[in-house]
């Protein structure tokens, strides 16, 4: 809102105006120190780069790679060209309706890939929908091939064309062969432009791939790079575009893509997609027909192409990683927009302009060493702090998973989920806090994909296992699966084994790890903030103390990250627990003893704030020792338990709640619904419920896993049958054995009308055999409460003379993981709390190490700097119908935008290959640090550039750049405009000019207060709009006039307004500008408008009419 309304509103240019593609390749593009086979095959050429293992003969690998290439390509060839006669492709395209072709297994898995991409594509690419040669008026259609039990059948006349998705597959088939071979590390498979990788070019160097603009319409190349493709290992990339071949009969502008709904070969257009690149984490042939059904698609705009990708892309089992989509006209360059991904160009940019920093991180769990590791890969370096004598923390006792969505493993099992079910699971489960923050969530489910990608594809943990825990619509908890020993594997452990791995190989030089070292205070200066008005003092962390083998230390940093846990341990008497959650700190814990809340403590010693600390969770399903009930440290069972089907039963052999539900609804059902355990002497245990496991949910859980906790931890007891499970539990069997077949007919109705469940994991009969059953108990598992954070995980403490916005961050101080509050709510989700650790470690690692900057200032009016989303704020309630701020965070967390009062900006973006813009006048104060926030109107009035700011998500970038406007100075000599002074200030706002006119009153009050300004009403406000719903910031402008009323007036008129309606109607007239402003004209006053042009126009010529001096008004449009 606000500047953009004064003149085009914003813009939208055909073609990407600002596309900055790669400026140099990179490393892996280059050949050198790899074996390369090249030749032709078909006719088009292909290429293998291998990169072999230390030792082994070059010469060797070459020729068993060309064997390699003669084997797989010929087979290909003999499988699926139409130029051969006896292939198998033009046998079964021979073959009549009645004859059922017995197809290979190489048929069938290319057939099976030309299906999903039918289904995925909704018949855009159809390999039977190609006329045969010599039959120009015939539309064959896949719905006509049948494939069953191996055979193909299809009618008279329909043919196969087969050879983009055939190629893929042959590229796929010939890189497993070459990975397979001895001493090769790395393959990268090209043939005919279509792409698939294994392995590494190098130790530490993935392959890469160019992707160059496609020729031009009179048939002349373009060499210019469109983008430099990172391949993972398993990776694939697929080009196809309507250069490479002319069909007989498509016309001279006609090529080689088929259009199955419209029965026409697809011709040449400046506004169609002339090429497209699709990049996958997977198979080839799907990549390659994946790219030509957005020729297809692409025919109607890069629009329709880029929906159709994503679409299509998002149903098919590998992951679609990203996509460049070119048209000629404009020319538009489209690049997949990845929720919550930066561009790798801003990214750059981003750290080039920072200087190194030393970032100290407290505590070594997952929180801390992703803090770590990202810090270090950014450039600073970081010491890690941790109290005890081996890095891990709780994380490292983390046994349920960690949670993300649209990942390869839920690909790998079918599973479909979105941001937007994980994000209302997040929000279901956190319900019953004051102090939840939206913000947290959105970054949160944003990232969780990210994460779960970081910790594959960059640290190595085997994430494949998902199951679903408790509160969750979709199976979403990754895990790793048991060893190759069949060794069960706690995720948590396995994450953290990697990650010291990672710390102390990779990132040896950068980070410096100290165990045994317990920080026990923070170190702060007062550092003077100097503004054009007054000096003021503000509290910056510049340090720790810790205590080591008996002696203090201080260590000094640029910047200091918390990540240093709960307090479910911190039990006794005085304990946070104890303060802040008596009714639980009695209860068993699974928390370690170092869980004492030490970071809680460190931030409420300087004046930070704290949220939530009477949100405790119990986790349901904590152990309880057979031999040992009483102990207060339990061991934790894991969420999977239940997730993999284990059903709960109370003493009398009875379900009581829906296994699957919240762990907080599950811990309240059995402390109220089950009894307590009786240990003898008089002595009485916790309360405790039956867990029961079938042979199927055993497995589903894995056996190795429970073979941990039943043999050698013997937690588990085991029963043959349902009589032995009685008389374990102690129940009447008759009675287990009606609750188990009340529950086999739930699960065959996919409800239970006790419980209410509807996810059935696992079957459990009465007449199971080979049971295990455990005693679980609620303990002490998690502390939802803790530091406040902002989503740049900024430390925050309230501030209590503002009028807007009640925290501000503590300058150098940050914080991830347990320690931070407001993420959890009143329960915390399972698989969440590593998902918080990975995600939000990141994000303090990455603000920590870029705080010193080059320059204080960030925006300039010279070129275009990128900025990171860091949230949007739903703001409907707050500042006026269909609206959003956007916060942004400038590269540095101390850093100031560059702004001055009333100046504005210009923020850019792509939408399907468009360059678009749009003018803001920040609704953040100059000397706001590391952020910038607009108000934008999220609907059609918005203009074009709201297609972009809807699409992207915290983690995209976004272009601004600094602009013109009224630039107010507030100085120690009072106020001035173009080196006049200012007494008092008048703005007249139209429609969504209010945004300027918000910064105005934020810098006054601060002006007036500081300074002690004597004036009374200076800054009046008159308001206008067409109707009510047109209106912004009225909650903080009636909050302004009702609290300060000696500063502020202000008054509001509407053109349409609404029943009851008791203030101004119609349009600006000079007699409510002499009651709402400040009149007669003066040379100390001075008045502001904004708002559309015609609005602007309107008012400076009445004001001119009503005797006020052009120099005494500003205009954003006209001047």
């Amino acid at each position: 809102m606000g500047k953009g309304d004064t003149e085009t509103t914003a813009s939208r240019v055909v073609g990407n105006a600002f596309y900055m593609p790669p400026t140099e390749p990179a490393e892996s593009l280059s050949e050198e120190g790899l074996v390369v086979v090249a030749g032709e095959q078909c006719e088009l050429p292909y290429s293998v780069k291998v990169s072999v293992t230390e030792g082994t003969e070059e010469r060797e690998v070459s020729a068993a790679v060309g064997d390699a290439v003669k084997e797989v390509l010929g087979l290909a060839e003999e499988r699926f060209s139409g130029y051969r006669e006896d292939s198998e492709v033009n046998r079964l395209n021979r073959a009549g309706p009645d004859t059922a072709h017995e197809a290979s297994p190489e048929m069938l898995e290319v057939l099976a890939v030309a299906n999903l991409v039918w289904r995925s594509s909704r018949g855009l690419f159809d390999v039977a929908a190609v006329p045969p040669r010599g039959s120009e008026g015939y539309r064959g259609s896949w719905l006509d091939v049948k494939v069953e039990n191996g055979r193909v059948r299809m009618p008279a006349g329909t043919q196969l064309d087969l050879g983009g998705v055939a190629k893929g597959w042959a590229i796929d088939r010939l890189a497993d062969r070459i990975a397979g071979l001895p001493g090769v590390a790395g393959a990268l498979v090209t043939w005919a432009g279509d792409v698939a990788c294994r392995g590494l070019r190098g130790p530490g160097v993935p392959w890469a791939v160019r992707v160059s603009a496609p020729p031009g319409a009179s048939g002349v190349g373009d060499p210019a790079a469109l983008a430099v493709l990172t391949l993972h290992p398993g990776d694939a990339v697929a080009t196809s575009g309507d250069y490479a071949q002319q069909r007989a009969g498509s016309g001279p502008e006609g090529h080689h893509i088929f259009l199955p709904k419209e029965g026409a070969w697809a011709q040449r257009r400046e506004a169609a997609v002339a090429q497209a690149t699709v990049h996958v984490r997977g198979a080839c042939a799907y990549a390659d027909a994946l790219a030509t059904a957005a020729l297809v698609a692409g025919v109607a705009g890069v629009k329709a192409a880029r929906m159709m990708v994503e679409v299509a892309g998002d149903q098919l089992p590998p992951m679609l990683e990203d996509y460049v989509l070119y048209a000629r006209e404009g020319p538009r360059v489209c690049r997949y927009l990845r929720p919550g991904g930066e561009d790798p160009v801003g990214r750059r940019t981003r750290f080039a302009n920072c200087k190194a920093a030393t970032v100290v991180v407290v505590g070594g769990g997952l929180a801390g060493l992703s803090a770590a590791v990202t810090a270090a890969e950014a450039g600073a370096r970081v010491i890690i702090l941790e109290s005890e004598p081996k890095l891990g923390g709780n994380s490292a006792k983390a046994t349920s998973g960690i949670n993300g969505w649209g990942t390869q493993a839920q690909r790998a099992h079918n599973v479909r989920d979105e941001c937007r079910f994980f994000e209302r699971d997040t929000f279901r489960s956190a319900v019953g806090s004051h102090d939840l923050d939206p913000a947290l969530i959105q970054v949160l489910a944003t990232k969780a994909p990210h994460a779960i990608d970081w910790l594959r594809s960059d640290v190595g943990v085997p994430l494949e296992v998902i199951s679903q825990l408790g509160g969750h619509s979709a199976p979403r908890t990754h895990r790793a699966p048991i060893s190759k020993d069949g060794k069960p594997v706690p995720i948590g452990w396995l994450i953290m084994e990697y990650m010291k791995t990672t710390v102390q190989t990779r990132h040896a030089e950068a980070i410096t790890v100290i165990t045994g070292a317990r920080v026990t205070n923070l170190i702060t200066e007062n550092k003077p903030v100097a503004n054009d008005y007054k000096e003021t003092i503000r509290m910056y962390v510049s340090g720790v103390v810790y205590e080591q083998d008996g002696s203090a230390h201080e260590l000094r940093g640029d910047a200091v990250i918390l990540a240093c846990g709960g307090f479910g341990a911190d039990s006794g008497p005085g304990g946070l627990l104890q303060q802040h959650c008596p009714q639980v700190a009695t209860m068993p814990t699974t928390n370690g003893a170092f869980a004492r809340g030490d970071g809680m403590r460190f931030v409420s010693a300087i004046g930070g704030n704290l949220v939530d600390m009477d949100k405790v969770q119990l986790h349901p399903t904590g152990f309880v020792d057979p031999n040992d009930p009483l102990n207060q440290t339990k061991f934790l069972g894991p969420e999977a338990l239940r997730g993999s089907g284990g059903v709960l039963l109370n003493e009398e052999g009875k379900r009581f709640v829906n296994e699957l539900d919240l762990r907080s609804v599950v811990s309240q059902a059995i402390l109220t619904r089950c009894g307590t355990l009786d240990v003898g002497d008089g002595k009485v245990g916790p309360h405790v419920s039956w867990c029961l496991m079938n042979k199927d949910a055993q497995e589903k859980f894995g056996t190795a896993q429970l073979s941990f906790y039943a043999d050698r931890m013997k937690l588990f007891q085991r029963a043959r049958n349902v009589a032995e499970a009685a008389k374990l539990i102690g129940c009447d069997e008759a009675v287990l054995r009606q609750t188990l077949d009340e529950y086999e007919k739930a699960c065959g109705l996919g409800h239970c009308p006790l419980t209410h469940k509807t996810a059935y994991p696992t079957v459990i009969r009465a007449d199971d055999e080979d049971l295990l059953l455990a005693r679980v108990t609620p303990v002490i598992h998690y502390c939802m409460g803790g530091v406040q954070i902002s989503a740049s995980c900024e430390v925050q403490q309230m501030i209590q003379t503002t009028l807007f916005g009640k925290r501000r961050h503590i300058g150098g101080l940050f914080a991830a993981g347990e320690v931070t509050g407001g993420l959890h709510g009143g329960n915390r989700l399972g698989g969440n709390s590593l998902l918080d650790c990975a995600v939000f470690g990141q994000i303090a690692g990455d603000r920590a190490a870029t705080i010193l900057q080059e320059s204080n200032r960030c925006l300039g009016t010279d070129e275009w700097t990128p900025v990171v989303l860091r949230e949007v704020r739903n703001t409907d309630d707050r500042y006026g119908f269909n609206t959003r701020e956007f916060r942004f965070n400038l590269h540095g967390a101390l850093q100031l935008s560059g702004l001055e009062v009333g100046q504005f900006i210009a923020i850019r973006g792509e939408v399907d290959g468009d360059t678009v813009q749009g003018y803001y006048s920040p609704i953040t104060r100059p000397d706001d640090e590391g952020v910038i926030g607009i108000l934008c109107r999220v609907d059609e009035k918005g203009g074009p550039i709201v297609d972009f700011l809807n699409r992207i998500r915290p983690g995209n970038t976004a272009y601004m750049k600094a602009m013109g406007g009224l630039k107010l100075r507030f100085g120690r000599n009072g106020i001035s405009w173009e080196d006049r002074p200012v007494r008092r200030i008048s703005m007249l706002a139209g429609g969504t000019g209010i945004a300027p006119m918000v910064q105005i009153t934020r810098a006054y009050l601060r002006y007036h207060l500081a300074c002690n300004v004597e004036e009374k009403q200076a800054l009046r406000l008159l308001y206008a709009a067409e109707e009510s719903i047109d209106l912004a910031f009225v909650r903080t402008l009636d909050n302004i006039a009702t609290t300060c009323p000696d500063v502020f007036a202000y008054g509001k008129i509407l053109n349409k307004p609404p029943l009851g309606w008791t203030e101004g109607v119609g349009f600006v007239t000079p007699a409510l500008i002499k009651e709402h402003l400040h009149f007669p004209p003066a040379e100390d006053t001075l008045i502001v408008i904004c708002g559309p042009p015609i609005f602007e126009k309107i008012m400076c010529g009445t004001l001119a009419k009503m005797g006020y001096p052009r120099h005494t008004f500003y205009s954003f449009s006209q001047n």
